[in-house]
């Protein structure tokens, strides 16, 4: 009698264990763990606070600073971006990453063949830039049905000088996770480590929902510098040599910020970038 009591405590002991494993692969087959698992995330990071910060990734960023040094309204002249690289290049930036959509050719000012002349000069500048320069990577979210990724008028040119493409995109509106690639091309966290290492990344860790980004802090934890500093090359070149540096906008009034697990003030896009890339390279 003793003995078929404890084996049958044994067997319901068993029976719980394998039915609430079973309930727990059900339960986040259906996404409905998602939520608690990610609000352990976040409470997790806002107590780790600031950590590592990285002397290997560096946010340029379009910020107060440079829309009040630079005194014009977004989006600047392709021209500007153009110089940018040029000064980033000298430098010597290991890799130069756009999270700026140039989408195609640049439109006329008007009618005018001037103003249309204008705008091809624009467009060639960036090009030209682009192409001496050989460390670029562009930022896209507008991938078409046939697979375009809408950035420049002379996707041949890109391809020739070396110049890879990511997209920007998240799945998630809460910026926890990084994809592998989206629409048939690389995010540009992975494109920005491909470019930099002169291999991908392994895949390992990016699951159907992506890898999880480790960010280093919360906002302004990655080292960020005014993008019209750099324009006018009065930065300090260290601050970028042999760096990967990600260009973007930064000021709130621009609309690229976003929540991140670290709640409180929502992050830049780019900086939010550079956490990705920090992770990747990690």
């Amino acid at each position: 009698m003793r003995l078929d009591r404890r084996r049958l405590r044994v067997l319901l002991i068993v029976a719980a264990g394998v039915l609430a494993g079973a309930l727990g692969l059900i339960l986040n087959g259906a996404g409905a763990l998602d939520g608690a698992e990610s609000i352990a995330v976040d409470q997790r990071f806002q107590i780790r606070g600031v950590h590592d910060v990285p002397n290997n990734v560096v946010v340029v960023g379009i910020d107060d600073t440079t829309l009040k040094d630079l005194a014009i309204r977004p989006p600047l002249k392709r021209s500007l971006h153009a110089q940018a690289i040029r000064n980033l290049t000298a430098a010597r930036a290991k890799t130069i990453v756009y999270d700026i959509q140039f989408s195609g050719a640049t439109p006329p000012f008007d009618e005018s063949a001037a103003a249309g002349d204008a705008a091809t000069r624009e467009d060639i500048s960036l090009l030209d830039a682009i192409a001496a320069s050989r460390r670029v990577v562009l930022g896209t979210s507008e991938v078409t049905d046939e697979g375009d990724p809408g950035v420049l008028p002379d996707d041949a040119e890109l391809k020739r000088t070396g110049t890879l493409v990511g997209v920007a995109n998240f799945r998630d509106g809460h910026f926890a996770r990084l994809p592998f690639e989206l629409d048939g091309f690389p995010t540009l966290a992975v494109a920005a480590v491909t470019k930099a290492t002169g291999r991908p990344p392994t895949k390992e860790g990016f699951g159907p929902d992506g890898a999880w980004i480790d960010y280093h802090g919360p906002l302004s934890s990655i080292p960020s510098i005014p993008f019209s500093r750099v324009l006018a090359n009065t930065f300090k070149r260290a601050d970028v040599q042999a760096k990967i540096v990600v260009v973007g906008n930064t000021a709130n009034r621009l609309g690229d910020v976003h929540p991140t697990p670290f709640g409180g003030l929502p992050m830049s896009g780019p900086e939010i970038q550079a956490n990705a890339i920090s992770t990747l390279l990690r």
